[in-house]
């Protein structure tokens, strides 16, 4: 009977998703695979506002078309948005800098580029980095998960000044900005910056008007320019970045077309 019972116990142990031994909080998933940022910044203003990737509502109010004057009275405070959605075989992690003010060649109020981050399930504990995408300045970059540039863990993105385009390459130095804990003093966090929920964005999607956040359904509303948009915009090949992630890796890997199972996804129906 003993027999028995040891038998029984081991093949429901050769059952059991070997993803549930490594399962941790979103919040530790967001923070392990959140990038480390090398921003650069204009060697002519090493204190250029514009290089500072923060929130939509950095100067205290939601509407879009005072972001580019408003830097000059509320210095910005560095973060960054985070999406997550689960589906059973893999995490999709997607981070976004905003910037109020684009420099350089096409000057524009706005700026918004991300990467995402696909992460396969397996037995480790935070899974294992199958694929980065990322968009910028109207690009899209693809990085197999074993050629991505890491620091410290924690994939790469290198922005450039002013149009705020986004590489992965190998540290260009000491440095760079990491996520740092809600628990960091001010002081103790200069060189980090905070994750923020992207539902905290997403809540004004339909916040939409002259003088409000969005001028139509997902760009935002400026002076200047009205073609930056917000990440439940973003389509690659068609496909919707936060609605569609799993499938945008399918398209990517070459795979047809097949039936996904979400486990969650807050932006399913964008």
């Amino acid at each position: 009977m003993k027999h028995i019972l040891l038998t029984v116990l081991f093949l429901l142990g050769l059952l059991v998703d070997p993803v549930q031994a490594g399962t941790v909080s979103d919040a530790n998933m967001i923070a392990w695979w959140a990038p480390a940022i090398f921003q650069q910044d204009d060697t002519r203003n090493p204190l250029a506002r514009e290089n500072v990737f923060t929130v939509v509502n950095y100067d205290r109010d939601w509407r879009g078309n005072n972001n580019w004057e408003n830097l000059s009275y509320y210095p910005p405070t560095p973060a960054v948005y985070y999406s997550l959605a689960e589906s059973d075989t893999h995490y999709f992690i997607g981070y976004y800098l905003y910037y109020p003010r684009r420099t350089g060649r096409n000057k524009h109020e706005h700026d918004m580029v991300g990467a995402l981050t696909v992460v396969k399930k397996g037995s480790e504990k935070f899974g294992h980095l199958e694929l980065l995408l990322v968009f910028s300045d109207n690009n899209w970059l693809t990085v197999k998960g074993s050629q991505v540039w890491c620091k410290n863990g924690h994939p790469i993105l290198k922005v450039s000044d002013g149009n705020h385009e986004i590489s992965n390459e190998r540290a260009p130095g000491p440095g760079g900005a990491y996520p740092r804990s809600p628990a960091d003093s001010q002081a103790a966090g200069q060189c980090g910056y905070k994750l923020v929920d992207l539902q905290e964005l997403w809540q004004h999607r339909n916040d939409i008007g002259p003088n409000r956040t969005f001028n139509r359904w997902g760009y935002f509303d400026g002076d200047s320019y009205l073609n930056v948009a917000a990440p439940w915009a973003w389509e690659y090949r068609r496909i919707n970045w936060l609605a569609n992630p799993a499938e945008i890796l399918q398209r990517i890997k070459g795979r047809a077309k097949q039936p996904v199972k979400y486990l969650s996804n807050p932006y399913a129906s964008t």
